[in-house]
């Protein structure tokens, strides 16, 4: 699956660059991350792993997380795993990691309404 070159400079495209030049399968890839091959295990880690591939986020915005990785780790974990250089992914992840702590971390407004209701309403 080929990638534009204008997303070249996400880490997202960088991951799913080499995903497909190791030409590694989603499975592979979860159990080189350590995950257990038990069927249960191994199908939650799949489908994470498609969430963070689809995600420009990564993921990192889901408040989502395994016994195994927090979203952060999960992040770290993969691109050890396809081998991205730490000086190369871990300014582009920590970009995404202060967006991803500003929407976690946003003031949601509660509206609170007083409302008495009487026999003639």
């Amino acid at each position: 699956m080929p990638h534009s070159s204008q997303y070249a400079s996400t880490l997202q495209a960088l991951i799913l660059q080499r995903v497909d030049q190791k030409n590694l399968s989603h499975a592979q890839i979860i159990q080189s991350m350590g995950y257990q091959t038990h069927i249960k295990t191994q199908t939650r880690a799949l489908k994470r792993l498609e969430h963070v591939l689809s995600s420009p986020e990564l993921g990192l915005t889901k408040t989502s997380y395994d016994f195994k990785y927090s979203s952060a780790e999960f992040a770290h974990a993969l691109c050890r795993v396809l081998d991205i250089e730490k000086d190369q992914y871990l300014p582009l992840l920590q970009q995404l990691e202060q967006y991803a702590h500003k929407v976690l971390n946003a003031t949601m407004p509660i509206v609170y309404a007083d409302v008495t209701f009487s026999d003639n309403f």
